[in-house]
Protein backbone atom coordinates (compact mmCIF):
# COMPACT_ATOMS: atom_id res chain seq x y z
CA UNK A 1 0.00 0.00 0.00
CA UNK A 2 1.06 3.59 -0.56
CA UNK A 3 0.90 6.02 2.35
CA UNK A 4 -2.51 7.36 1.20
CA UNK A 5 -5.69 6.39 3.08
CA UNK A 6 -9.02 8.23 3.08
CA UNK A 7 -12.56 7.96 4.44
CA UNK A 8 -15.20 8.36 1.73
CA UNK A 9 -18.80 7.34 1.04
CA UNK A 10 -19.02 4.40 -1.37
CA UNK A 11 -21.77 3.27 -3.74
CA UNK A 12 -21.77 -0.07 -5.53
CA UNK A 13 -24.60 -1.94 -7.19
CA UNK A 14 -24.27 -4.93 -4.89
CA UNK A 15 -23.76 -3.12 -1.60
CA UNK A 16 -25.65 0.11 -2.14
CA UNK A 17 -24.39 3.14 -0.22
CA UNK A 18 -21.87 2.73 2.62
CA UNK A 19 -20.67 5.69 4.66
CA UNK A 20 -17.11 6.39 5.75
CA UNK A 21 -15.45 3.49 3.95
CA UNK A 22 -11.66 3.41 4.20
CA UNK A 23 -10.18 3.96 0.75
CA UNK A 24 -6.58 2.99 0.08
CA UNK A 25 -4.40 3.66 -2.96
CA UNK A 26 -2.46 0.47 -3.55
CA UNK A 27 0.43 -0.11 -5.91
CA UNK A 28 -1.70 -2.27 -8.22
CA UNK A 29 -5.27 -1.84 -7.00
CA UNK A 30 -7.80 0.52 -5.47
CA UNK A 31 -8.87 -0.74 -2.03
CA UNK A 32 -12.43 0.12 -0.97
CA UNK A 33 -13.00 -1.46 2.41
CA UNK A 34 -13.43 -5.14 1.60
CA UNK A 35 -13.55 -4.51 -2.17
CA UNK A 36 -10.53 -4.60 -4.50
CA UNK A 37 -10.43 -2.97 -7.94
CA UNK A 38 -7.23 -3.80 -9.88
CA UNK A 39 -6.04 -0.88 -12.00
CA UNK A 40 -5.60 -3.18 -15.00
CA UNK A 41 -9.37 -3.89 -14.94
CA UNK A 42 -10.41 -0.21 -14.94
CA UNK A 43 -11.53 0.90 -18.40
CA UNK A 44 -12.86 4.38 -17.51
CA UNK A 45 -13.10 6.95 -14.72
CA UNK A 46 -15.30 10.03 -14.54
CA UNK A 47 -15.58 12.97 -12.13
CA UNK A 48 -18.88 14.85 -12.10
CA UNK A 49 -21.82 15.81 -9.88
CA UNK A 50 -19.58 15.56 -6.82
CA UNK A 51 -18.84 11.89 -7.56
CA UNK A 52 -15.77 10.00 -8.70
CA UNK A 53 -17.00 7.06 -10.78
CA UNK A 54 -14.81 4.04 -11.49
CA UNK A 55 -15.80 1.58 -14.22
CA UNK A 56 -13.96 -1.73 -14.29
CA UNK A 57 -14.57 -5.07 -15.94
CA UNK A 58 -15.73 -6.55 -12.65
CA UNK A 59 -17.23 -3.68 -10.70
CA UNK A 60 -18.75 -0.19 -11.01
CA UNK A 61 -18.39 2.07 -7.98
CA UNK A 62 -18.80 5.74 -7.09
CA UNK A 63 -17.03 7.66 -4.33
CA UNK A 64 -18.22 10.81 -2.63
CA UNK A 65 -16.58 12.95 0.03
CA UNK A 66 -15.91 16.46 1.28
CA UNK A 67 -12.70 18.49 1.12
CA UNK A 68 -9.69 17.41 -0.91
CA UNK A 69 -9.89 13.69 -0.17
CA UNK A 70 -12.05 12.88 -3.21
CA UNK A 71 -9.79 14.86 -5.56
CA UNK A 72 -6.67 13.22 -4.12
CA UNK A 73 -8.12 9.74 -4.67
CA UNK A 74 -9.25 10.65 -8.20
CA UNK A 75 -5.81 11.98 -9.15
CA UNK A 76 -4.07 8.92 -7.76
CA UNK A 77 -6.34 6.48 -9.60
CA UNK A 78 -6.21 8.43 -12.88
CA UNK A 79 -2.43 8.53 -12.63
CA UNK A 80 -2.23 4.79 -11.98
CA UNK A 81 -4.62 3.90 -14.79
CA UNK A 82 -3.42 6.49 -17.29
CA UNK A 83 -6.01 8.74 -18.90
CA UNK A 84 -4.56 8.07 -22.35
CA UNK A 85 -4.96 4.30 -21.89
CA UNK A 86 -8.63 4.40 -21.02
CA UNK A 87 -9.96 4.85 -24.53
CA UNK A 88 -7.88 1.89 -25.70
CA UNK A 89 -9.59 -0.22 -23.02
CA UNK A 90 -13.04 0.26 -24.54
CA UNK A 91 -14.25 -2.67 -26.68
CA UNK A 92 -12.66 -2.45 -30.15
CA UNK A 93 -15.98 -3.05 -31.92
CA UNK A 94 -17.41 -0.06 -30.06
CA UNK A 95 -14.54 2.37 -30.83
CA UNK A 96 -14.73 1.21 -34.43
CA UNK A 97 -18.12 2.90 -34.70
CA UNK A 98 -16.52 6.31 -34.18
CA UNK A 99 -16.82 7.65 -30.63
CA UNK A 100 -18.56 11.05 -30.40
CA UNK A 101 -18.43 11.48 -26.61
CA UNK A 102 -18.05 9.40 -23.46
CA UNK A 103 -19.50 10.23 -20.04
CA UNK A 104 -20.08 8.72 -16.64
CA UNK A 105 -23.84 8.91 -16.10
CA UNK A 106 -26.76 7.78 -13.99
CA UNK A 107 -29.16 5.95 -16.30
CA UNK A 108 -32.80 4.96 -15.78
CA UNK A 109 -34.94 3.00 -18.26
CA UNK A 110 -35.32 -0.27 -20.19
CA UNK A 111 -33.35 -1.60 -23.15
CA UNK A 112 -34.21 -4.91 -24.83
CA UNK A 113 -36.59 -5.76 -21.95
CA UNK A 114 -33.75 -5.36 -19.42
CA UNK A 115 -34.03 -2.78 -16.65
CA UNK A 116 -31.28 -0.18 -16.72
CA UNK A 117 -30.65 1.64 -13.45
CA UNK A 118 -27.62 3.03 -11.62
CA UNK A 119 -24.25 4.25 -12.86
CA UNK A 120 -23.17 3.48 -16.42
CA UNK A 121 -20.52 4.61 -18.82
CA UNK A 122 -22.41 6.17 -21.71
CA UNK A 123 -20.54 5.99 -25.03
CA UNK A 124 -22.19 7.87 -27.89
CA UNK A 125 -20.94 6.71 -31.28
CA UNK A 126 -21.96 7.47 -34.83
CA UNK A 127 -24.06 4.31 -34.86
CA UNK A 128 -25.73 4.34 -31.47
CA UNK A 129 -25.76 4.77 -27.71
CA UNK A 130 -23.86 2.21 -25.63
CA UNK A 131 -24.11 1.75 -21.84
CA UNK A 132 -21.33 -0.18 -20.10
CA UNK A 133 -21.11 -1.30 -16.48
CA UNK A 134 -18.91 -4.16 -15.28
CA UNK A 135 -19.68 -7.05 -17.65
CA UNK A 136 -22.99 -5.59 -18.90
CA UNK A 137 -23.45 -3.85 -22.23
CA UNK A 138 -26.70 -2.37 -23.58
CA UNK A 139 -27.13 -0.44 -26.82
CA UNK A 140 -29.72 1.63 -28.69
CA UNK A 141 -28.87 2.00 -32.40
CA UNK A 142 -29.34 5.24 -34.32
CA UNK A 143 -31.43 6.84 -35.58
CA UNK A 144 -33.58 7.16 -32.49
CA UNK A 145 -37.26 7.97 -32.75
CA UNK A 146 -36.92 10.51 -29.97
CA UNK A 147 -33.98 12.33 -28.36
CA UNK A 148 -35.03 15.11 -25.99
CA UNK A 149 -33.19 17.40 -23.63
CA UNK A 150 -34.66 17.51 -20.11
CA UNK A 151 -34.64 20.60 -17.93
CA UNK A 152 -33.82 20.99 -14.23
CA UNK A 153 -37.46 20.48 -13.22
CA UNK A 154 -37.49 17.02 -14.83
CA UNK A 155 -34.16 15.92 -13.33
CA UNK A 156 -34.70 17.15 -9.79
CA UNK A 157 -31.96 19.75 -10.03
CA UNK A 158 -29.32 17.28 -11.25
CA UNK A 159 -28.31 19.34 -14.24
CA UNK A 160 -28.83 18.76 -17.98
CA UNK A 161 -30.10 15.37 -19.07
CA UNK A 162 -31.32 13.61 -22.19
CA UNK A 163 -33.97 10.98 -22.87
CA UNK A 164 -33.60 8.63 -25.83
CA UNK A 165 -36.34 6.36 -27.21
CA UNK A 166 -36.37 3.83 -30.04
CA UNK A 167 -39.20 1.33 -30.26
CA UNK A 168 -39.65 -0.21 -26.83
CA UNK A 169 -36.27 0.97 -25.65
CA UNK A 170 -36.21 4.13 -23.55
CA UNK A 171 -33.47 5.47 -21.32
CA UNK A 172 -32.83 8.72 -19.45
CA UNK A 173 -29.22 9.84 -18.87
CA UNK A 174 -28.35 12.20 -15.98
CA UNK A 175 -25.20 14.07 -14.86
CA UNK A 176 -24.32 15.12 -18.41
CA UNK A 177 -22.66 18.36 -19.46
CA UNK A 178 -24.73 20.55 -21.77
CA UNK A 179 -22.36 19.87 -24.69
CA UNK A 180 -22.75 16.10 -24.17
CA UNK A 181 -26.52 16.43 -24.25
CA UNK A 182 -26.36 18.29 -27.56
CA UNK A 183 -23.84 15.82 -29.02
CA UNK A 184 -26.13 12.92 -28.09
CA UNK A 185 -29.19 14.59 -29.60
CA UNK A 186 -27.36 15.47 -32.84
CA UNK A 187 -26.03 11.93 -33.17
CA UNK A 188 -29.44 10.40 -32.47
CA UNK A 189 -31.32 12.62 -34.91
CA UNK A 190 -29.04 13.57 -37.75
CA UNK A 191 -26.31 10.99 -38.28
CA UNK A 192 -27.38 7.99 -40.39
CA UNK A 193 -26.15 4.52 -39.69
CA UNK A 194 -22.85 3.74 -41.30
CA UNK A 195 -22.96 1.32 -44.25
CA UNK A 196 -19.63 -0.22 -43.41
CA UNK A 197 -16.75 -0.26 -40.94
CA UNK A 198 -15.45 3.16 -39.94
CA UNK A 199 -12.05 3.96 -41.44
CA UNK A 200 -10.59 5.32 -38.17
CA UNK A 201 -7.21 3.68 -37.96
CA UNK A 202 -5.62 6.47 -35.90
CA UNK A 203 -6.58 8.78 -33.07
CA UNK A 204 -6.24 12.52 -33.64
CA UNK A 205 -3.16 12.75 -31.37
CA UNK A 206 -1.35 10.30 -33.65
CA UNK A 207 -1.80 12.31 -36.86
CA UNK A 208 -2.30 15.93 -35.73
CA UNK A 209 -0.33 18.27 -33.49
CA UNK A 210 -1.66 18.89 -29.97
CA UNK A 211 -3.62 22.04 -29.18
CA UNK A 212 -1.18 24.93 -28.79
CA UNK A 213 -0.82 26.66 -25.44
CA UNK A 214 -2.94 29.77 -24.92
CA UNK A 215 -2.04 31.61 -21.72
CA UNK A 216 -3.95 34.75 -20.73
CA UNK A 217 -2.12 37.93 -19.77
CA UNK A 218 -1.62 37.84 -16.00
CA UNK A 219 -0.68 40.91 -13.99
CA UNK A 220 1.11 39.53 -10.92
CA UNK A 221 4.87 39.62 -11.63
CA UNK A 222 8.11 40.22 -9.74
CA UNK A 223 7.88 43.86 -10.86
CA UNK A 224 4.46 44.07 -9.24
CA UNK A 225 5.90 42.58 -6.04
CA UNK A 226 8.65 45.24 -6.09
CA UNK A 227 6.04 47.97 -6.40
CA UNK A 228 3.98 46.54 -3.56
CA UNK A 229 7.12 46.24 -1.40
CA UNK A 230 7.99 49.89 -1.97
CA UNK A 231 4.43 50.97 -1.14
CA UNK A 232 4.42 48.93 2.07
CA UNK A 233 7.86 50.21 3.13
CA UNK A 234 6.71 53.80 2.58
CA UNK A 235 3.96 53.25 5.16
CA UNK A 236 6.47 52.51 7.96
CA UNK A 237 7.00 55.74 9.97
CA UNK A 238 10.54 57.08 9.51
CA UNK A 239 10.88 57.94 13.19
CA UNK A 240 9.96 54.40 14.23
CA UNK A 241 12.53 52.93 11.84
CA UNK A 242 15.25 55.29 13.08
CA UNK A 243 14.62 54.42 16.73
CA UNK A 244 14.89 50.71 15.83
CA UNK A 245 18.08 51.25 13.83
CA UNK A 246 16.58 50.16 10.50
CA UNK A 247 16.25 52.04 7.21
CA UNK A 248 13.61 52.08 4.48
CA UNK A 249 15.82 49.98 2.20
CA UNK A 250 15.71 47.20 4.81
CA UNK A 251 11.93 47.01 4.58
CA UNK A 252 11.81 47.26 0.77
CA UNK A 253 14.21 44.33 0.50
CA UNK A 254 12.48 42.44 3.31
CA UNK A 255 8.96 42.82 1.88
CA UNK A 256 10.13 41.88 -1.62
CA UNK A 257 11.87 38.76 -0.30
CA UNK A 258 8.78 37.66 1.62
CA UNK A 259 6.62 38.25 -1.46
CA UNK A 260 8.89 36.18 -3.69
CA UNK A 261 8.78 33.35 -1.13
CA UNK A 262 5.02 33.41 -0.47
CA UNK A 263 4.04 33.83 -4.14
CA UNK A 264 6.90 31.73 -5.49
CA UNK A 265 4.65 28.73 -6.35
CA UNK A 266 2.32 30.93 -8.41
CA UNK A 267 5.17 32.74 -10.18
CA UNK A 268 6.98 29.49 -10.99
CA UNK A 269 3.84 27.82 -12.32
CA UNK A 270 2.98 30.86 -14.43
CA UNK A 271 6.49 30.83 -15.87
CA UNK A 272 6.25 27.11 -16.68
CA UNK A 273 2.80 27.54 -18.22
CA UNK A 274 3.94 30.50 -20.34
CA UNK A 275 6.82 28.43 -21.69
CA UNK A 276 4.65 25.37 -22.41
CA UNK A 277 4.29 24.42 -26.06
CA UNK A 278 0.92 22.71 -25.68
CA UNK A 279 -2.25 23.68 -23.88
CA UNK A 280 -2.28 20.40 -21.96
CA UNK A 281 1.16 21.16 -20.47
CA UNK A 282 0.08 24.70 -19.62
CA UNK A 283 -3.01 23.38 -17.82
CA UNK A 284 -0.92 20.82 -15.93
CA UNK A 285 1.58 23.52 -14.91
CA UNK A 286 -1.22 25.63 -13.38
CA UNK A 287 -2.72 22.70 -11.43
CA UNK A 288 -4.98 24.38 -8.87
CA UNK A 289 -4.82 21.66 -6.21
CA UNK A 290 -1.03 21.55 -6.17
CA UNK A 291 -0.85 25.35 -6.26
CA UNK A 292 -2.97 25.53 -3.11
CA UNK A 293 -0.75 23.09 -1.19
CA UNK A 294 2.47 24.73 -2.40
CA UNK A 295 1.18 28.16 -1.39
CA UNK A 296 0.48 27.00 2.16
CA UNK A 297 4.03 25.71 2.50
CA UNK A 298 5.48 28.85 0.92
CA UNK A 299 3.57 31.20 3.23
CA UNK A 300 4.80 29.18 6.22
CA UNK A 301 8.36 29.64 4.95
CA UNK A 302 7.76 33.37 4.54
CA UNK A 303 6.60 33.63 8.17
CA UNK A 304 9.75 31.83 9.30
CA UNK A 305 11.89 34.18 7.17
CA UNK A 306 10.20 37.19 8.82
CA UNK A 307 11.25 35.89 12.23
CA UNK A 308 14.80 35.27 10.95
CA UNK A 309 15.04 38.84 9.65
CA UNK A 310 14.05 40.17 13.08
CA UNK A 311 16.60 37.92 14.80
CA UNK A 312 19.32 39.16 12.44
CA UNK A 313 18.48 42.75 13.37
CA UNK A 314 18.10 42.01 17.10
CA UNK A 315 21.20 39.89 17.82
CA UNK A 316 23.84 42.57 17.02
CA UNK A 317 21.99 45.06 19.24
CA UNK A 318 21.83 42.61 22.14
CA UNK A 319 25.53 41.86 21.74
CA UNK A 320 26.43 45.53 21.42
CA UNK A 321 24.51 46.48 24.56
CA UNK A 322 25.89 43.44 26.41
CA UNK A 323 22.38 42.47 27.50
CA UNK A 324 22.53 39.53 29.92
CA UNK A 325 21.36 36.23 28.43
CA UNK A 326 18.66 35.86 31.09
CA UNK A 327 17.04 39.06 29.77
CA UNK A 328 17.33 38.32 26.07
CA UNK A 329 14.41 35.90 25.87
CA UNK A 330 12.08 38.82 26.57
CA UNK A 331 12.98 40.30 23.19
CA UNK A 332 12.97 37.05 21.19
CA UNK A 333 9.88 35.84 19.28
CA UNK A 334 8.24 33.02 21.24
CA UNK A 335 6.94 29.86 19.58
CA UNK A 336 3.38 31.01 20.28
CA UNK A 337 4.06 34.35 18.60
CA UNK A 338 5.65 32.62 15.60
CA UNK A 339 2.54 30.50 15.13
CA UNK A 340 0.32 33.56 15.46
CA UNK A 341 2.36 35.32 12.76
CA UNK A 342 2.13 32.28 10.48
CA UNK A 343 -1.63 32.06 10.82
CA UNK A 344 -1.97 35.80 10.25
CA UNK A 345 -0.08 35.56 6.96
CA UNK A 346 -1.87 32.38 5.91
CA UNK A 347 -5.36 33.79 6.49
CA UNK A 348 -5.64 35.89 3.29
CA UNK A 349 -4.49 32.92 1.17
CA UNK A 350 -6.85 30.45 2.85
CA UNK A 351 -9.70 32.67 1.71
CA UNK A 352 -8.66 31.87 -1.88
CA UNK A 353 -9.70 28.21 -1.51
CA UNK A 354 -13.18 28.59 -3.12
CA UNK A 355 -11.62 30.33 -6.15
CA UNK A 356 -8.95 27.65 -6.47
CA UNK A 357 -11.64 24.97 -6.33
CA UNK A 358 -13.47 26.70 -9.18
CA UNK A 359 -10.21 26.88 -11.14
CA UNK A 360 -9.69 23.17 -10.52
CA UNK A 361 -13.16 22.45 -11.91
CA UNK A 362 -12.48 24.51 -15.04
CA UNK A 363 -9.10 22.78 -15.35
CA UNK A 364 -10.74 19.36 -15.11
CA UNK A 365 -13.36 20.21 -17.73
CA UNK A 366 -10.71 21.55 -20.11
CA UNK A 367 -8.52 18.47 -19.61
CA UNK A 368 -11.47 16.21 -20.41
CA UNK A 369 -12.23 18.24 -23.55
CA UNK A 370 -8.62 17.96 -24.68
CA UNK A 371 -8.55 14.22 -24.00
CA UNK A 372 -11.79 13.68 -25.92
CA UNK A 373 -10.49 15.69 -28.86
CA UNK A 374 -7.03 14.12 -29.00
CA UNK A 375 -8.22 10.55 -28.47
CA UNK A 376 -11.03 10.91 -31.01
CA UNK A 377 -10.99 10.59 -34.79
CA UNK A 378 -8.64 12.84 -36.81
CA UNK A 379 -11.53 14.80 -38.27
CA UNK A 380 -13.31 15.07 -34.91
CA UNK A 381 -14.75 18.44 -33.99
CA UNK A 382 -13.79 20.53 -31.02
CA UNK A 383 -17.30 21.22 -29.73
CA UNK A 384 -17.10 22.92 -26.38
CA UNK A 385 -13.31 23.26 -26.39
CA UNK A 386 -13.29 26.99 -27.08
CA UNK A 387 -15.77 27.55 -24.25
CA UNK A 388 -13.71 25.40 -21.88
CA UNK A 389 -10.54 27.34 -22.78
CA UNK A 390 -12.30 30.67 -22.28
CA UNK A 391 -13.72 29.59 -18.90
CA UNK A 392 -10.30 28.36 -17.74
CA UNK A 393 -8.58 31.60 -18.80
CA UNK A 394 -11.19 33.74 -17.12
CA UNK A 395 -10.89 31.82 -13.86
CA UNK A 396 -7.08 31.93 -14.07
CA UNK A 397 -7.20 35.72 -14.33
CA UNK A 398 -9.50 35.88 -11.31
CA UNK A 399 -7.15 33.69 -9.27
CA UNK A 400 -4.15 35.78 -10.33
CA UNK A 401 -5.86 39.01 -9.25
CA UNK A 402 -7.01 37.39 -6.00
CA UNK A 403 -3.41 36.37 -5.19
CA UNK A 404 -2.32 39.99 -5.56
CA UNK A 405 -5.09 41.16 -3.23
CA UNK A 406 -4.22 38.41 -0.74
CA UNK A 407 -0.59 39.56 -0.73
CA UNK A 408 -1.68 43.18 -0.16
CA UNK A 409 -3.63 41.99 2.86
CA UNK A 410 -0.70 39.86 4.05
CA UNK A 411 1.59 42.91 3.76
CA UNK A 412 -0.80 44.71 6.09
CA UNK A 413 -0.44 41.86 8.57
CA UNK A 414 3.35 42.01 8.27
CA UNK A 415 3.30 45.76 8.80
CA UNK A 416 1.23 45.26 11.97
CA UNK A 417 3.70 42.69 13.29
CA UNK A 418 6.67 45.00 12.74
CA UNK A 419 4.92 48.17 13.87
CA UNK A 420 3.32 46.84 17.06
CA UNK A 421 5.76 44.13 18.17
CA UNK A 422 9.14 43.98 16.55
CA UNK A 423 10.15 47.62 15.99
CA UNK A 424 9.23 48.62 19.57
CA UNK A 425 11.40 45.76 20.88
CA UNK A 426 14.34 46.84 18.71
CA UNK A 427 13.86 50.45 19.84
CA UNK A 428 13.81 49.38 23.49
CA UNK A 429 17.07 47.47 23.11
CA UNK A 430 18.59 50.38 21.21
CA UNK A 431 17.71 52.77 24.05
CA UNK A 432 19.40 50.59 26.70
CA UNK A 433 22.71 51.85 28.13
CA UNK A 434 25.72 49.75 27.20
CA UNK A 435 26.91 47.63 30.09
CA UNK A 436 30.50 48.55 31.01
CA UNK A 437 31.43 45.10 32.28
CA UNK A 438 30.77 42.12 30.01
CA UNK A 439 28.46 39.52 31.45
CA UNK A 440 31.13 36.83 31.44
CA UNK A 441 33.55 39.02 33.38
CA UNK A 442 30.82 39.94 35.83
CA UNK A 443 30.15 36.25 36.44
CA UNK A 444 33.87 35.60 36.98
CA UNK A 445 34.09 38.43 39.52
CA UNK A 446 31.02 37.21 41.37
CA UNK A 447 32.42 33.70 41.48
CA UNK A 448 35.79 35.00 42.70
CA UNK A 449 34.14 37.09 45.37
CA UNK A 450 32.13 34.10 46.54
CA UNK A 451 35.31 32.02 46.83
CA UNK A 452 37.03 34.79 48.76
CA UNK A 453 34.15 35.10 51.24
CA UNK A 454 34.12 31.33 51.70
CA UNK A 455 37.87 31.32 52.33
CA UNK A 456 37.62 34.10 54.92
CA UNK A 457 34.81 32.33 56.77
CA UNK A 458 36.83 29.09 56.79
CA UNK A 459 39.89 30.86 58.23
CA UNK A 460 37.83 32.51 60.98
CA UNK A 461 36.35 29.20 62.11
CA UNK A 462 39.68 27.32 61.98
CA UNK A 463 41.80 29.92 63.80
Amino acid sequence: MRDSAFRLDLWSRAGGTRRGVEVGIGESELVLGDLRVPYRDIFWTSRRAGLFMVFSSGLTVALQGAGRALDDVARAVESSVGRADQRRRLPPDLTGEGVVCTAGTAAVGRIAEAEVRGLWLAVVTRRGLHLLSAAEHHAIPWPAEEATELGEEATGGRGPAVEVRRGGDRVRLLYLFAEEVQATIRSARGMPESRGPELEMFARREVAPPVAAEMPVLRLTVDALQRLAEEAAARVPARTMDRAGLGRSFFETHYLELGEIALGPLLLRKSAASGARTLRRAVDAMDAGELQEDTRAAVTNAAARLAEAYDRALTPQLEGKRVPSRQRSRFRISEEAREEIRLGLLGPFERLVPLLQQLEERQRELSERLETLEAGPPEGGDEGLDTAISDWKRMLRRVDAAYEEAWREALGEIGEVWGKRLLPSLAEVGAMPRRRIPEWLQLVLIAGLALLVAAVITILFVY
